[in-house]
Formats: structure tokens, sequence, C-alpha cells
């Protein structure tokens, strides 16, 4: 029937809202921002992928014929086996994504293990729709089930060993789990650097003559990596140099611009750098002078 199919598929559903899930979190703006996403994104990166993996190996319910010798797991096993599985699969990914062209990002390994579960998902609705009704495994997820799991396989023969060999692998796996999902999550401060860049407005190399009082044009850009919002003052000078002694001196400048800027971390700003300039001859050089204020007395390089 129906209603009973969609009831022994109800895990594979809710495994694909949680991937959906996952990524909206991730990639829209105001959400990923929040502990959400770090909530979100853990249980799938600890849960889904091995979770998926077992529904594919495993779509047989562990209620049948006594004789038949087959592998088949409940509930409580599949989900305790997932997580470490996940971890697995995680670290696997996480390995051939930074090898590969896409480099290694959060949204580039979750891209890519959203694929391979929803792949697996498919995989695992088809064989488990080859297996008739009855057979087919049907999720008991529910918080007495999974308790009475727990017992039945804590109180079994020599279920002192037993037993402190499952608390112990639960408490290792929630202790690699949270570490993991902490790491994986919360993105990493890095090295801290402010990048500046002057490029010609027009495309073309850059200018190498200019005529005096003749108006020139460049794109400059500061893009703040310090993790921290921060104030920037740039300044622009003509310069007339010599190199006296094997050293190089400034013998005459020209100020043709000074800009601010309050940048947030991980920020751009951009704009276009017009000037005059004044100065004529040659050993003429642009030059800019980026600061986090205050200033110097002095523009330094």
């Amino acid at each position: 029937m129906p209603g009973s199919r969609i009831r022994t598929e109800a895990d594979l559903i809710t495994i694909g809202a949680v991937i959906f899930m996952t990524l909206g979190v991730v990639f829209t703006p105001i959400i990923s921002e929040s502990s959400l996403r770090t909530i979100i994104t853990g249980i799938f990166l600890f849960s889904v992928p091995g979770y998926v993996v077992i529904a594919v190996l495993f779509p047989e319910s562990n209620i049948g014929d006594e004789d038949i010798d087959t592998t088949r797991i409940d509930s409580f096993e599949r989900i305790v086996l997932s997580i470490p599985l996940s971890l697995i699969i995680v670290a696997a990914v996480g390995l051939i994504v930074s090898v590969s062209p896409l480099g290694f990002t959060l949204e580039s390994a979750l891209i890519t293990l959203s694929l391979i579960s929803i792949i697996g998902l498919i995989v695992a609705h088809f064989r488990r729709q080859a297996l008739h009704e009855k057979a087919a495994y049907t999720p008991t997820l529910g918080v007495t089930s999974l308790i009475t799991a727990f017992y039945t396989h804590t109180d079994t023969s020599d279920s002192s060993y037993q037993t402190a060999s499952i608390i112990t692998a639960i408490i290792v796996i929630l202790t690699v789990t949270a570490g993991a999902v902490y790491l994986f999550t919360t993105p990493g401060q890095g090295e801290a650097y402010t990048e500046l860049y002057v490029v010609n407005a027009s495309d073309d190399d850059y200018p190498q003559n200019m005529s005096v009082n003749e108006s020139e044009q460049l794109q400059i850009g500061i893009s703040n990596h310090e993790h921290r919002s921060v104030e920037y003052t740039l300044i622009s000078e003509l310069q007339r140099v010599n190199r006296t002694n094997g050293q190089l001196r400034v013998t005459e400048r020209q100020r043709l611009g000074e800009y601010s800027a309050s940048i947030n971390s991980d920020q751009t700003w951009e704009r276009e750098d017009r000037f005059r300039p004044q100065l004529q001859g040659d050993r003429l050089r642009l030059i800019y002078y980026l600061y986090q204020t205050p200033l110097p007395q002095t523009p330094r390089t």
C-alpha cells in the first residue's frame, strides 16, 4: 500500500530533507552566520553520509525468517554505525576534494557529500522497492524503541563486558564527533593580512607615460583579511626618485589623493582613483601607501 511504502522510506525522506536543509543554511547569507549553521551542518556531516551507505548496503528488515542466514541490522545499529562511518566518508571526501581543482572548503565538501548522499538515497530507494513490503526495512526511530533496542543489545551473555564496550564506544564517538563538528564548521582564522591592488580601469597595462594636468584613472581596491574591522587610509603620490650610491632617494613628490575606508572582515572596498599629475620629466613613479590608522608623520613603504 502507498501509505506503508511511505512509512518504509520515512528515514530516506528525512535524510533528503536534512541534505537540502543543510545546503540552505550554508548558502543562505543571513542564516549562514547563525549558530543554526553549525548545528545543522554537524548533524549532516556526522550522520547522513554513513546512514545513506548503510541504507544502500542493508535494505532488508532485521525482522524476518530466522532460518535464513542474512546480515541484517536494526534501527539502533544503523544509527550507531552511521556516526563512525560518516567520519570515515567525510575524511575521504575531504582528502579527495583538497587535491581536486575545487580546493577544500566547507562549501565544496558539502556539495560533494550532498551529491554522493542523494545518489545513495536513490539507490537505497530502488533496493527497498525491489523487496517485498514485509522484507524491506521499516525505520523504528521512536525514543521508546531505541531505548528498548539499547537494552536488548546490552542485556546479553557476558553483558558486563559488552555493556562497557558499547558505552565506551558511544562516549568515544560522541567526543570525536563534537571535536570534528567544531573543527569542520568553525571557520579557521588563518593568516591575517590585507590585500591592496591597483589595476588599469581599461584593463590594459599600466600607463608608462602621463601628461601634465591631464586626467588619469586607475582602479584601486582593498581586501580586509585581518579577521576584524579595520580603519584604512590610502595615500597616493607621484614621486621623482634618484639613485645615489646604490640607494633610491625621493627628491620631489606630489600628493595625488587620500582615501579613508572602514572595511569589515572579508570585505573588499573599491573605487576609481582619478588624478592629474603636475610633475614632469623622467625618473617618476606612482606609489600607494596603505595604513591602518593612525597615520605616521611621513609616508613610508
